[in-house]
């Protein structure tokens, strides 16, 4: 039944991202022909269009992260917590399907505004002769590289990878969590939903302080540490805290949405 529930969300979700996607490339192909034409002398007209496609790819991109941002809220308050939870939660699936169904899809468009921006950035800036270089001394650099190096420059990119999505899973449910606490009041419901919302970012900061200020004060350990197992460590820390509060704002959505339903 998650399939099905899947199939759903990609469907109703991608009819918004996928037309934006395309138009933060589309513009970045027009951003990498302005600036080409700004660099040479142009009449006022023809830069005054040109500085208008660059405003316009700069908004598309701040608009790739705002509408990804709306459908992780709108997707989650409306298909839950609103008048069409009485539906949702007729159906034969657990709340943890439910659950589960609108983060795969939130973390997809989540991880797939970064590609875009990143591909984006790459089309404006990126020069075929200086890619080609790069490729080679890429290549050339690994050749030199011993086992123990090529290992850790592997494992680094890995747990970049690693980080990067339990982040956004992270990311994505401590909203949910912070909605499934709002939405179980009677009144002002999204004010009080964001209020936990803040709430959560104090407390976690608070514990941050915590367990950050022994690691401060013993940064002789790290200094004395080789350098790529101090990396290691870092991304390991990372990855498990990120995990740790996910595990937390998980429980609070699930038990939130399974004892504390208010559709009303």
């Amino acid at each position: 039944m998650l399939k099905k529930l899947l199939k759903y969300e990609y469907k109703a979700t991608a009819r918004m991202m996928l037309p934006i996607y395309l138009l933060v490339l589309v513009l970045s192909l027009g951003m990498r022909a302005s600036i080409a034409i700004l660099d040479r002398d142009v009449d006022e007209w023809l830069a005054v269009i040109c500085i208008f496609v660059i405003v316009l790819f700069v908004i598309s991109v701040i608009a790739v992260f705002v509408m990804q941002m709306v459908i992780t809220i709108n997707r989650f308050r409306l298909n839950l917590l609103s008048d069409e939870g009485y539906v949702m939660f007729t159906l034969p699936v657990s709340v943890h399907q439910l659950v589960w169904s609108k983060l795969i899809v939130s973390v997809t468009w989540m991880i797939g505004a970064l590609l875009v921006t990143i591909l984006s950035v790459g089309i404006i800036t990126m020069n075929v002769n200086i890619f080609l270089d790069m490729i080679r001394e890429i290549l050339a650099a690994l050749s030199r590289f011993t086992t123990y190096y090529a290992l850790n420059v592997t494992a680094v990119v890995l747990e970049s990878l690693a980080v990067t999505l339990v982040s956004c899973i992270s990311g994505a449910l401590q909203m949910y969590a912070a909605m499934a606490i709002g939405y179980s009041c009677d009144r002002h419901k999204f004010a009080i939903s964001i209020g936990v919302y803040v709430g959560f970012q104090f407390v976690m900061q608070m514990v941050l302080q915590v367990i950050l200020t022994p690691l401060l004060l013993n940064l002789d350990m790290f200094r004395t540490m080789e350098p790529m197992l101090a990396v290691h460590i870092t991304m390991l820390g990372t990855a498990l805290w990120s995990v740790a509060v996910g595990a937390v704002f998980y429980f609070i959505t699930t038990y939130m949405l399974t004892n504390k339903l208010n559709l009303e």
